[in-house]
């Protein structure tokens, strides 16, 4: 028979190894892109199993097209579909239920892909991808290291605190780069793109890995004053 204790430290082993293979996924994910197509070429990943495809498809941004441009995707869209009313009274008609019916409106998201970007930007669209992926392989490591004192009943030590300070450092920065930096090289690819007059401007920068980083500083106060307070108390003994 299963005790609670055992079944909980087998547990607490199989997330361990999970976050250790999430971890290797996402660093091999890393060096993919690091050595693909986009970056130093010198491997193919077309096709590749578990390659991302950012390291063979050529450089690309999701982008929302206004103006004219915008207008006339959306129009042809409704064209294809056909009138509403239409539609509507054909389903009325047939007096059974029919699809959901869908409009198209606008302004439109698109794809676009750069086929002779500068060295620089090459390079700064590749490292937003790259740095974030090698981060989170760092991160996702050091949680199976955290996983793995639990599990062998010592989890409040000085060592799992500077553990958890890098995780915020590594969520910081990877959320600085790999979301704000990504929207500023975004931002700069196609500006100096002959695109650039069709795209909406600016950049769209997210704060949601802030609430990412700002849990994780909580955590990591309340793990060092335990820490502190267990020091105290084995100081007493």
């Amino acid at each position: 028979m299963t005790t609670p204790t055992r079944q909980g430290a087998n547990e607490l082993a199989v997330v361990e190894w999970l976050l250790r293979g999430a971890a290797v996924l996402a660093a091999a994910a890393a060096l993919w892109m690091l050595l693909g197509a986009n970056g130093l070429g010198l491997v193919s990943s077309y096709g590749r199993p578990g390659a991302p495809s950012d390291a063979s498809l050529v450089m690309n941004e999701r982008v929302t097209i206004e103006g004219e441009a915008g207008l006339a995707t959306v129009r042809a869209a409704n064209q294809q579909l056909g009138s509403l009313e239409q539609r509507s009274d054909a389903v009325a008609a047939s007096g059974r239920r029919g699809p959901n019916l869908a409009e198209v409106e606008g302004p439109t998201d698109v794809t676009v892909q750069f086929w002779s970007p500068t060295g620089p930007q090459r390079w700064a669209w590749l490292l937003v991808r790259v740095v974030p992926a090698a981060f989170a392989a760092i991160g996702l490591w050091l949680l199976a290291a955290l996983t793995r004192s639990a599990h062998r009943g010592s989890p409040f030590t000085r060592r799992n605190v500077h553990r958890l300070m890098l995780l915020t450092s590594l969520v910081a920065a990877g959320g600085l780069i790999g979301d704000w930096g990504a929207a500023l090289v975004r931002m700069w690819l196609i500006d100096s793109s002959d695109l650039g007059s069709l795209v909406s401007p600016g950049a769209e920068l997210s704060f949601a890995f802030l609430g990412v980083v700002l849990l994780l500083g909580v955590v990591t106060e309340v793990w060092r004053r335990g820490v502190a307070m267990r020091e105290d108390l084995d100081g007493l003994v």
